[in-house]
């Protein structure tokens, strides 16, 4: 194992093998596409990337059947909306995905 790790770093030293080094930018806003959105770097599409979190546990409830045993409840999403301009008019693309976890029987 401790050669393997000698060899990598010989090897991540070497002139071919290193990294570029890329400087960062900071993002720019589309204003035009509505508020989050930001370009794609060296593109003339622009993303916006959203989601949200819940969690709950439940102690007690009043109701009869399967809300009243106790546990947790979470669930979460994250959306991807694009937006580029082309020749045939503007193209967006949108995907959703969500999931959720229940721990109550």
């Amino acid at each position: 194992m401790l050669r393997s790790a000698l060899i990598l770093a010989v090897l991540a030293a070497t002139p071919a093998f290193a990294a570029e080094r890329v400087r960062a930018e900071p993002a720019r806003a589309c204003p035009g596409r509505g508020p989050g959105f930001v370009e794609v770097p060296g593109t003339s599409t622009c993303i916006r990337i959203s989601g949200r979190a819940r969690s709950d546990y439940v102690a007690t409830s009043r109701r009869v059947g399967r809300d009243d045993v106790p546990g947790f409840r979470s669930s979460g999403r994250v959306a991807v909306d694009t937006r580029t301009d082309t020749a045939y008019g503007p193209v967006r693309s949108y995907v959703r995905l969500r999931a959720g976890q229940d721990t109550r029987p």
